[in-house]
Parts: C-alpha cells; structure tokens; sequence
C-alpha cells in the first residue's frame, strides 16, 4: 500500500505522495469522491486530515453550486 515501516516510525513511500500531488484538478464530484476514497487510507498520517479534507467533502454535497 505504499508504507514504509522503519524501527522508530512508519511513513509513506515518496513515489506515492508525488502520484498524488500531481494528481489533475478536478470539478467532477466523482473524481473528488474518488480522490477522497483514496486520501482516507493515509489519514492516519495526516495530522488534522479532517480539518484538511472538509472543504473537499463539502464540494461533494448536492446543494453545492458551481461557479
């Protein structure tokens, strides 16, 4: 899955964090669902993930209107 287990921690492989930070911009509420489904995993890693990830989850909300 992508996780490095070392003596003193455990971290993510750096192949996988530039596959997601050069992941496309995306509108689309599937692509921002998708995205989200994927981040969840690693959200032990993150540090106030949900703080982080509200906004994206709010974009996926029916009454959300784009502009």
């Amino acid at each position: 899955m992508g996780v490095v287990i070392e003596l003193d921690r455990i971290k993510i492989e750096e192949k996988k964090v530039k596959v997601v930070l050069d992941l496309l911009v995306s509108k689309l509420v599937k692509d921002i669902q998708k995205f989200l489904g994927l981040e969840n995993y690693y959200r032990r890693f993150v540090k106030d993930f949900v703080k982080i990830a509200r906004p994206l989850y709010k974009l996926t909300k029916k009454e959300q209107k784009w502009e």
